[in-house]
């Protein structure tokens, strides 16, 4: 039996393309286990060759190794998940006709391609369509990119130390929980901007040119959203110089001037508090206007 699942896929049978998504599987398990290995003995201080483990990093990397431990079970959990498809699809074959096998193994096939992504092709469909091509492919890239710099060891290292620095200052007006790390998924944003009351006011601020300001705008993840999400330019405001960094890092990486989304550091705030004193600056707050309903 020849099946076709997508270009790479043309021509190659079902037990090779079964294989081949089950091995990207299996070796995503085995590098979150090495991964993890790794984090839990720079959090136990145990440096390569006697190397000098700093209280940040082994902080960063207990964290690390914690959220490490929580994707090591759902990786483990997909490759029993894997397992369990291609056998209960072999059994369901038996002697079905062409037509009814060519169905039941595509469909195994598209449920092994999920597990292999780690689920992204799941779940935010509708909410793309909603947006251009183009634009969904970069935002995919982004979040992406994102994703993979905060479960890094020197992200975590950085953010724990500027955490400690803004909030230890005796200048500072804030506390540690201010500063709270945590990030909004793109399907649930998506799902949010779905309503039909924030729909039409996304509309009617990209017809009026209107910016959207975010605060506490962390690695950028709100203000990418709502650039390539809802084709809306944003300016983020953030505290913490090395989120900021990111941010600007992960734009500039991905080709995303000022004119899609600037990223300010925190001493540029009060001109974000000043434009939203007055409306005419043509600042975009999001919301269901009277008499559109709507919750929150």
């Amino acid at each position: 039996m020849v099946i076709d699942i997508g270009e790479d896929g043309e021509g190659e049978g079902f037990v090779d393309l079964a294989h081949e998504e089950m091995a990207k599987i299996q070796a995503y398990a085995f590098r979150t286990r090495r991964e993890h290995r790794a984090a839990l003995e720079v959090a136990r201080g145990q440096g390569a060759e006697g190397e000098e483990i700093g209280r940040y990093e082994r902080a960063a990397a207990a964290l690390l190794a914690k959220a490490k431990q929580e994707e090591l079970k759902e990786a483990l959990d997909s490759c029993v998940r894997a397992k369990d498809l291609v056998n209960d699809c072999v059994r369901r074959l038996g002697d079905m006709n062409e037509d009814d096998k060519g169905r039941v193994e595509m469909e195994c096939l598209r449920e092994l391609r999920a597990l292999a992504e780690g689920g992204s092709s799941a779940g935010a469909g509708g909410a793309r369509s909603s947006y251009p091509r183009g634009e969904a492919t970069v935002l995919d890239a982004v979040v992406s990119d994102l994703s993979r710099t905060q479960r890094t060891l020197s992200f975590q290292s950085d953010l724990l130390q500027s955490q400690d620095q803004a909030s230890s200052s005796p200048l500072s007006a804030y506390t540690a929980e201010n500063f709270a790390y945590g990030t909004t998924p793109l399907d649930s944003f998506l799902e949010v901007f779905n309503h039909p009351a924030l729909a039409a006011r996304a509309g009617e601020c990209r017809s009026c040119n209107m910016d959207v300001v975010v605060f506490g705008s962390s690695s950028g993840w709100l203000c990418f959203y709502a650039a390539l999400g809802l084709g809306l330019r944003s300016v983020g405001h953030e505290l913490l110089r090395p989120l900021v960094e990111v941010a600007r890092s992960t734009a500039e990486r991905h080709e995303l001037g000022d004119d899609a989304c600037e990223l300010r550091l925190g001493r540029h705030a009060r001109s974000g508090f000043e434009q939203l004193r007055h409306p005419g600056a043509g600042v975009a707050v999001l919301g269901p206007g009277p008499g559109e309903g709507g919750e929150g």
